[in-house]
């Protein structure tokens, strides 16, 4: 299916949603197939960037989810983690903090390890907000593990977090470790998208912005100039 096509389908289903939501505020939604329309509602509606419609659905499923299956249930977990995601994208990194906290706890105790998901969306969290690049790495390291094993290194969650560590590292001046990780996200993205691919081009940027960093000009220029020519 093709990005217009999946486009024109949401908003087929966002005048489904708005015809719904007010008869589900009035049913009883302890079932769980209520409670999955209301997290895919909330979805829904943040992938249509309508992000303050989306809370309210999101709340009532985690409130039914808590109640139905616990806290430590892979469902209730998984809201949290939405609810996170919602409150990073709308600014409020509290919220959003909390939530992926209380979401990696979960997995962890119910599971025995952290979700690669939940880790990776903290540590861009910790990245955008530009105070902890500590923290950031190290959650990102966890995903970058977890993804590596799971799905392998050429997985676009494997790659898009070398490149983010590729990022942290470089706001730390560890322009070695920030070269290997950028290295390794373009050889991901070169091997899945292409040479001309604009992820690809980003990372060439960035490992030209690096080669800089260090003085290496004669490499840096040569960077410049191939994501010039991309």
């Amino acid at each position: 299916m093709g990005v217009q096509a999946w486009w024109v389908i949401q908003r087929r289903l966002l005048a489904h949603a708005r015809r719904c939501l007010p008869y589900l505020r009035q049913v009883d939604t302890s079932s769980q197939a209520l409670i999955a329309s209301l997290h895919n509602f909330g979805q829904l509606y943040c992938d249509q960037r309508q992000a303050g419609n989306a809370e309210d659905p999101f709340l009532r499923a985690l409130k039914e989810e808590e109640s139905m299956f616990g806290v430590g249930q892979i469902k209730t977990l998984s809201t949290m983690n939405s609810l996170g995601c919602l409150y990073h994208d709308q600014g409020e990194f509290k919220k959003a903090e909390a939530m992926y906290l209380q979401a990696l706890r979960g997995f962890k105790e119910a599971y025995g390890v952290e979700d690669s998901i939940v880790a990776h969306n903290l540590g861009n969290l910790y990245k955008d907000q530009g105070t902890d690049c500590k923290v950031a790495k190290i959650m990102f390291l966890r995903a970058l593990d977890g993804f590596g094993e799971a799905y392998g290194g050429n997985h676009h969650a494997t790659i898009t977090t070398a490149h983010w560590l590729g990022y942290v590292y470089r706001q730390e001046d560890d322009f070695k470790n920030a070269i290997g990780m950028y290295l390794r996200a373009l050889k991901g993205y070169e091997a899945t998208r292409g040479k001309d691919h604009k992820d690809t081009i980003h990372v060439v940027d960035q490992l030209g912005c690096v080669y800089d960093r260090q003085g290496d000009i004669e490499t840096a220029g040569e960077m410049f100039l191939r994501a010039l020519d991309g």
